[in-house]
């Protein structure tokens, strides 16, 4: 059995819990930028994702997991940059990252207003948080340089 760093299985283990949810990444899986080959005697699902994570695509007993897997990490990093994208929009009115975190109402008209769980609730990993940061301030940046 391999052993694999705490870091990855987190990781691996978040895209497999939230597979169903994060499933659009604005391509197909036909389009990603890695093809999965099925081998009923490869490698299992994890081992090949820490595979295509270092470059080294190796078939697998259990594809249809790991095309789960990779485009449910290209949605999660879609929809960073399009939760950075409506923070910049939003911005002042939200005056830091943890605010747009743990928001749990969204107003979408001025009669109605609509209640949802944060994304602090959903039990993300702090990378996505950290990243979430990181694309903020990078646009917001380039944002006040237009201004």
């Amino acid at each position: 059995m391999k052993n694999y760093k705490h870091k990855f299985l987190s990781a691996f283990n978040f895209y497999l819990k939230v597979r169903k949810e994060f499933n659009f990444c604005g391509t197909s899986v036909a389009d990603m930028r890695y093809k999965i080959f099925y081998d009923k005697t490869g490698v299992d699902a994890k081992e090949c994702f820490f595979n295509l994570e270092n470059g080294i695509n190796k078939p697998t007993k259990h594809p249809n997991i790991v095309n789960a897997v990779l485009l449910s990490k290209a949605s999660i990093n879609f929809n960073i940059k399009q939760w950075a994208d409506g923070m910049k929009d939003s911005y002042p009115l939200l005056q830091s990252v943890e605010d747009f975190w743990n928001e749990k109402d969204i107003v979408w008209d001025k009669d109605a207003t609509f209640r949802y769980e944060s994304l602090a609730d959903k039990g993300f990993p702090d990378w996505v948080f950290n990243s979430l940061k990181q694309q903020f301030n990078k646009k917001y940046l380039q944002n006040k340089a237009v201004v």
